[in-house]
């Protein structure tokens, strides 16, 4: 309750002495249509990105490795490191080799726009490999990533993932 007051006192002394000036309407409305948009296309690239597994091959890699800025953060449960384009795309043709098939479903994603080109983004998914022997592998986790624009679309930045195996 104090916070709402000093809040509303202090917005109130800012635009008596002129340090606040009206946004007209306009601009404020093109603002979050931009904002909209952009959280759309991200939330769209994250789903691209999740589908991308399922069409990667022991050959070609890149529905998955197109979204990933090289010298990419890299979390783990215990680790931080940087993950050159080369090294991530051996990792998941080495994935990719390993199994038959792959489905995933991103299943909620949340976007916060830090600026008009930068983002991060949560995601929840399940997903379910089949291996080569057969035996299918059930996952259901949470990732935490931030994209950059560029002219070539949306770049996963930095990623951190958690995830959990299934009975």
């Amino acid at each position: 309750m104090k916070f709402n007051k000093l809040c509303r006192t202090l917005c109130t002394c800012l635009a008596l002495g002129g340090f606040v000036q009206a946004v007209p309407a306009s601009a404020s409305t093109a603002a979050a249509d931009a904002d909209r948009i952009a959280k759309d296309e991200v939330a769209t690239t994250i789903r691209q990105f999740m589908a991308g597994f399922g069409a990667i091959k022991c050959n070609d890699v890149t529905p998955v490795s197109k979204f990933a800025r090289n010298n990419m953060l890299y979390v783990t449960d215990n680790e931080i490191f940087t993950v050159p384009l080369k090294e991530y795309e051996d990792g998941l043709r080495q994935r990719a080799c390993s199994w038959v098939g792959h489905t995933g479903t991103v299943d909620v994603v949340k976007v916060d726009m830090l600026a008009k080109d930068v983002a991060v983004a949560a995601w929840q998914y399940h997903d379910a490999v089949t291996l080569k022997t057969g035996k299918i592998v059930r996952t259901k986790g949470t990732t935490l990533m931030t994209l950059v624009r560029s002219g070539a679309g949306w770049k996963v930045s930095s990623t951190m993932s958690n995830d959990v195996r299934l009975p």
